[in-house]
């Protein structure tokens, strides 16, 4: 496996488990390709879910550099992250 395909598994990977413990309250299982709306993703969880990926990522996210397309899925999040690495 490439070093970026690894990269991105482990981004993904770790979104899923961070979004899985802020999302508890859902009780759905969590996957790629869940979409954040459908696990009542809402301001506050957002807020979570930033200060997860800047903490353990060691990135700063930028509210106004993300386009509503890379909140759609955690995938398309996991892109997202992915590219301002």
């Amino acid at each position: 496996m490439s070093p970026e395909k690894r990269d991105r598994v482990q981004i993904e990977e770790g979104l899923i488990k961070g979004i899985s413990d802020i999302a508890v309250k859902s009780g759905r299982k969590i996957s790629l390709d869940t979409r954040l709306s459908d696990i009542g993703l809402d301001s506050f969880m957002l807020v979570e879910i930033f200060v997860m990926i800047e903490k353990g990522m060691g990135i700063k996210l930028m509210e106004s550099d993300i386009k509503k397309g890379d909140l759609e899925t955690i995938r398309s999040l996991a892109a997202y992250v992915h590219s301002k690495m």
